[in-house]
């Protein structure tokens, strides 16, 4: 592989890489060495990559899977330090408006993060990055039905968060929209 198509690859899943990585560990500078990291396994041995069907696929397996090992070498778990990886345009909105939009992400980022690790993988590479569900069983390592109920599971324990979280106590609720 030549240095100039290796860099096509980087510029175009690197973000997403990145985006992978913040959600598993917690922790910016982490997912940095580990996005980082994978970009030089795969520099190293550029003939695995040139046998991959999906290239894509394969670099965010490689990516998950180095995410495991630092969170099982370290147990690093603190969901405190995460800042706002999802921007919001809302220009067209009023003041309070976006300040209640971005306490409501905010919201929703932390629990997220308390999410167990293989519901947020796939609710992550599903509904944030945009991965087909075969794309996530590859990536993830898990079967069709596994992928489904993870999604399921953190989509509910996501809606039943902002339902509690946005009811007045009169029973009306707020709305994000």
């Amino acid at each position: 592989m030549k240095q100039k198509d290796f860099f096509k690859i980087y510029q175009k899943i690197q973000d997403k890489l990145y985006r992978l990585a913040l959600r598993m560990v917690n922790d910016r500078s982490e997912a940095e060495d580990i996005v980082q990291d994978s970009f030089l396994k795969i520099w190293k041995d550029p003939g695995q990559l040139s046998q991959c069907r999906n290239i894509e696929a394969w670099c965010m397996r490689i990516v998950k899977n180095r995410s495991l090992d630092i969170l099982r070498q370290s147990k690093l778990r603190s969901h405190e330090n995460i800042e706002n990886e999802w921007q919001y345009e809302g220009s067209h909105q009023t003041p309070h408006r976006q300040l209640e939009t971005a306490d409501g992400l905010a919201h929703l980022r932390k629990k997220l993060c308390k999410l167990p690790e293989k519901q947020r993988l796939v609710f992550q590479l599903r509904d944030i990055e945009g991965y087909a569900y075969q794309e996530i069983e590859k990536i993830a390592e898990l079967n069709s039905s596994q992928v489904k109920v993870y999604l399921f599971r953190a989509r509910k324990a996501l809606r039943e968060h902002l339902e509690k979280s946005y009811h007045y106590e009169s029973g009306k609720s707020k709305t994000l929209s």
